[in-house]
């Protein structure tokens, strides 16, 4: 039996409302019934809230797509206010966060407190370098703490503050912070390593003092470091260059559905307007266009800028062939890869040269050259761990660039824990020395508390620090 439309009945669905619609329309993502009983039982959708359907691969996909969010604003979604969806990776960042901001400040204050001590150039060089390193790694610190706090405190709101905290002048700031931070602890590497390298010879025997002129060409190549870093943190934050910066808007009205792009604003102003997008647009316009289309005008697009592109609120390093950003983000990483290549090269002349001088070296550079591989063994460590962070780092942004992998659920873990390790590591290798003798004075404290309870509990006098040193000469006063 068929019915007036040509279809047999087992090609027919009855609806809950008693509606009939062909089978084939089943599942297709529209509510054909009226009252969505053809899409209730379906297991290749999900329901938005506000009525729509959505493809079942789309929901937690860490995209919005339902008008309400509602697909990734829900219990079985990670919330999207969270910066860190896994619990360890916000625990490290509290550690640290915590350690390196504690250690690296130790070190600065040790160096201050030591400077005018300092006789020869190559400990001037060697301290001043380390400050700046440890300065570099302070401020990677206190990135971790204050994105491992606005992670706590965003855990406690909707996924709607997302938008709020991606667009925020907080977000951007961190982004400066951090991005400043590591290139400042990888340019002042870079420089002690090339300084390293250029003086092997001068390294092997004492030096003179540093003169006038080396100290202001010292000064100089400080203050380019910290200005260099500083030009890449903040260029794109540049009122000028927000056009080539900013990659979307958020609107909190729902005006349109999650980051909309500046194509996405050209097709529906396009559609809006008629053939008023013929020439170049600019996101200056697009907001004209925008608010002009509400009686109220009072709608406006917040920029998810750059540093917010991410969640993280760090520099973009993964980005693809198709993001206008690639140049400035291949430049710099580009110029991170040659700085990692001469660090490297820069430290096997070293190697090589120490070695040598320490295999000819006479009874009298003994001293010397015990001073200079223990120097030469804390430097070498910190290139080392300078090198693994970055080399891997590097190799994983060219492969998500050309599409090979997608790493943008990575970059926590290469951005929280691989690039800034060295903020942790470095200030315990300069450090060694001072936690040596706290672990010898703690030992020795142990041992004359441990010696006196002995005394004490045999019944025999107690024993100064005083008389124990005069029977150690054998006098007794």
């Amino acid at each position: 039996m068929r019915n007036t439309d040509g279809t047999n009945h087992q090609d027919v669905f009855s609806c809950e409302n008693n509606h009939c619609i062909p089978l084939r329309r089943v599942c297709d993502l529209i509510d054909d019934c009226g009252d969505a009983s053809d899409e209730a039982n379906c297991a290749n959708n999900f329901k938005c809230k506000s009525g729509e359907f959505i493809p079942l691969s789309r929901k937690c996909n860490r995209k919005f797509d339902c008008l309400d969010y509602s697909d990734e604003c829900n219990s079985q979604c990670d919330n999207q206010a969270k910066i860190f969806t896994n619990p360890a990776i916000s625990i490290i960042a509290w550690i640290g966060g915590g350690v390196a901001i504690t250690l690296n400040f130790c070190v600065i204050v040790k160096t201050i407190k030591e400077f005018k001590s300092m006789k020869t150039s190559v400990a001037v060089i060697n301290s001043c370098l380390m400050m700046v390193i440890s300065t570099g790694d302070l401020l990677q610190g206190v990135f971790l703490l204050l994105v491992a706090v606005a992670d706590k405190y965003l855990n406690r709101s909707s996924c709607f503050t997302q938008f709020r905290w991606t667009t925020s002048s907080t977000c951007n700031l961190l982004g400066v912070i951090s991005t400043t931070g590591s290139q400042i602890s990888l340019f002042s590497m870079t420089m002690l390593s090339l300084i390293r390298a250029k003086g092997t010879q001068v390294l092997c025997r004492p030096s003179a003092e540093l003169s006038p002129r080396g100290k202001a060409i010292l000064v100089g190549r400080i203050v380019g470091v910290f200005v260099c870093a500083l030009i890449i943190a903040t260029v794109p934050q540049v009122p000028m260059a927000k056009d080539y910066f900013t990659r979307s808007l958020a609107y909190e009205n729902n005006l349109f559905v999650g980051n909309v792009d500046k194509p996405q604003h050209e097709r529906i102003i396009r559609s809006y307007y008629g053939r008023i997008l013929e020439i170049k647009s600019t996101w200056k316009v697009i907001n004209q266009l925008v608010r002009d289309m509400f009686v109220n005008g009072k709608v406006e697009g917040k920029q998810i800028g750059f540093y917010g592109s991410n969640g993280f609120c760090l520099f973009n390093f993964f980005i693809r062939g198709h993001n206008p950003q690639k140049w400035f983000v291949g430049g710099v990483l580009s110029l991170n890869f040659i700085c990692v290549l001469l660090i490297a090269a820069c430290y096997m002349k070293v190697w090589l040269s120490v070695s040598k001088s320490s295999a000819v070296a006479g009874p009298a550079n003994k001293l010397v050259t015990k001073r200079n591989q223990t120097i030469q063994r804390k430097v070498s460590i910190l290139i080392a761990t300078d090198v693994v962070s970055w080399l891997p780092f590097i190799l994983v942004a060219l492969l998500h660039f050309v599409e090979v992998v997608d790493a943008s659920r990575w970059y926590s873990i290469f951005s929280i824990i691989v690039l800034p390790c060295n903020s942790a590591i470095n200030p315990i290798l300069i450090l060694e020395e001072s936690f040596r003798e706290i672990k010898d004075d703690l030992y020795n404290s142990f041992k004359e508390m441990i010696f006196a309870r002995v005394r004490c509990h045999f019944g025999g006098p107690e024993t100064t620090d005083t008389e124990m040193a005069n029977e150690d000469h054998g006098t007794i006063e």
